[in-house]
């Protein structure tokens, strides 16, 4: 019979820094894509017209935001998963089988 041991606490803490990594990356992404929105309307960057340099500029950058976002709920989920997995370990392990 093999015997493993793992620290299911430290496996926890892992998972919740991933989760707390991910919170943080969404809140520089939506800080980002922000500032980019703003552009235009504060006058750092001003277009003659709609059709302008400026505005094509925040439309393209913005065409990226939402695939940006999904590194953010990958983490998320990782460190979902990783916290569930440490629970189920303690939960295997309070248990003799």
């Amino acid at each position: 019979m093999s015997t493993y041991t793992i620290d299911s606490d430290k496996l926890k803490e892992v998972g919740e820094e991933i989760k707390s990594i991910s919170s943080d990356y969404n809140n520089i992404i939506n800080d980002f894509y922000s500032k980019i929105n703003d552009v235009t309307k504060n006058g750092t960057w001003a277009s003659d017209s709609e059709g302008g340099a400026a505005n094509q500029f925040v439309e393209i950058v913005n065409k990226n935001k939402e695939t940006i976002q999904l590194l953010s709920s990958s983490l998320k989920s990782l460190g979902d998963k990783v916290v569930d997995y440490a629970n189920k370990v303690n939960n295997c392990s309070d248990n003799k089988l």
